[in-house]
């Protein structure tokens, strides 16, 4: 984790995140700079760290915001036509916690639009480039291009982390939207367990699955913001009360066994994927055999019986949940209006809509009104039977023998 202790470390961390962000603008990882909003942020760190105090272990650190999170008087756009002009009145709780902790906001970040996608190619402000790859030309979706996609929908984010230029980065992730672009990007990426973040401020994707994550470049950043931004908020009804004990002071040992003497680690023993290639199911069973020689970790075959069914119960209830959200995107109060006011309400609907939301968005809304209409609602009301299964998995796993050790699957 990066430590500035003192404020020329932190003014040169900025000068240098500047001096990246200006390098690298053919990334396309951001869609706005808050440079102004910064300077006043980092001026007021530097007057701390002058007298010696931190406000937490983030202050000084610099971060960029997904932008599907609100903030006060900046453009929040979801990547979207519809939303290119939308300014919201306020600003998410997460982005408001890490502000007043003394984080320093850079930016807002690229992403599939209303983070529907995960190769972060689906933006109005364009695609998003690896910093990995080995060419960033733009052709469009072509199978000879050698660029490398960023993984998405937060993409943007995992980019801006990825190449340096800001210290941890916020995304959200609804079926993998943080985990996904870490893992092409090469980056820390933290999707917190429903509930335990505020969502308040997150222009919504699926309700019921929507989580605010992290991007950084080791556990220690990440834990340190997550320790910061979780906890019950009276603004959002589905953050859980209980007492959260934080989690980056556990992670401050040198001892790796110490770290793990009390974990649980659990293989999965049905774990089957057609598509997995041999090399990552090789390395993936090579990590779980290092840390059961090791000794610090207990690692045992453990079963998940509808593990197979969750992609298809997922595709269902979020482009239901989908379908339900974005019906109040019309044009009428907010938004994309190529109508005027001398039009039916049938036909500014459908043009508003057809001219100011993407293809992906068209696809996804036009399943979900089937999945709850009359003909279709027996898919949507199974999918949510097998969730319930693929619950109780997890907690029958979790049942058995914890009650010395952590336990992780």
């Amino acid at each position: 984790m990066a430590v500035y202790r003192g404020s020329s470390d932190v003014l040169l961390n900025f000068q240098a995140n500047i001096r990246l962000m200006t390098e690298l603008k053919h990334l396309n990882a951001f869609v706005r700079d808050t440079v102004s909003v910064a300077e006043k942020e980092l001026s007021e760190s530097v007057y701390r760290k002058k007298r010696g105090y931190n406000l937490s272990d983030v202050d000084g650190l610099t971060f960029a915001v997904k932008d599907n999170l609100c903030t006060k008087d900046i453009k929040t756009t979801c990547s979207s036509e519809f939303l290119r002009n939308y300014t919201p009145s306020y600003t998410a709780s997460v982005v408001q916690s890490l502000q007043s902790s003394g984080a320093i906001m850079m930016g807002k970040t690229n992403m599939d639009e209303f983070g529907m996608g995960s190769t972060n190619l689906y933006s109005c402000h364009g695609p998003v480039r690896n910093p990995w790859s080995s060419s960033h030309s733009v052709t469009g979706i072509d199978s000879n291009d050698d660029r490398v996609v960023s993984g998405g929908s937060s993409g943007g984010s995992a980019v801006a982390v990825a190449s340096g230029m800001v210290d941890f980065a916020l995304g959200s992730d609804t079926g993998g939207s943080v985990r996904i672009p870490a893992s092409f990007c090469g980056t820390v990426g933290l999707k917190p367990t429903y509930g335990r973040v505020s969502r308040y401020g997150l222009i919504p994707l699926a309700g019921s699955m929507d989580t605010i994550g992290v991007f950084s470049l080791s556990t220690l950043t990440a834990a340190s913001v997550f320790d910061i931004i979780s906890g019950w908020d009276m603004k959002d009804s589905t953050t859980i009360r209980m007492k959260h004990k934080p989690c980056s002071k556990g992670l401050q040992v040198h001892d790796v066994k110490q770290l793990l003497a009390d974990i649980k680690i659990g293989v999965l023993r049905d774990c089957t994927i057609p598509q997995l290639s041999l090399h990552y199911k090789s390395l993936w069973l090579s990590i779980a055999d290092k840390l059961s020689n090791a000794g610090t970790a207990l690692v045992s075959d453990v079963s998940l019986p509808h593990f197979k069914s969750g992609v298809p119960c997922y595709n269902v209830i979020c482009d239901a949940e989908v379908a339900s959200n974005m019906s109040k995107y019309s044009g009428v109060q907010f938004g994309y209006n190529d109508c005027g006011d001398m039009v039916t309400a049938e036909k500014l609907f459908t043009i508003n809509r057809m001219k100011g939301l993407g293809p992906v968005v068209h696809h996804r809304i036009i399943a979900g009104m089937y999945f709850l209409s009359y003909h279709g609602r027996h898919y949507y009301e199974q999918a949510l039977r097998v969730r319930q299964q693929i619950y109780n998995d997890f907690q029958t796993i979790f049942s058995k023998n914890h009650k010395n050790k952590k336990e992780t699957v």
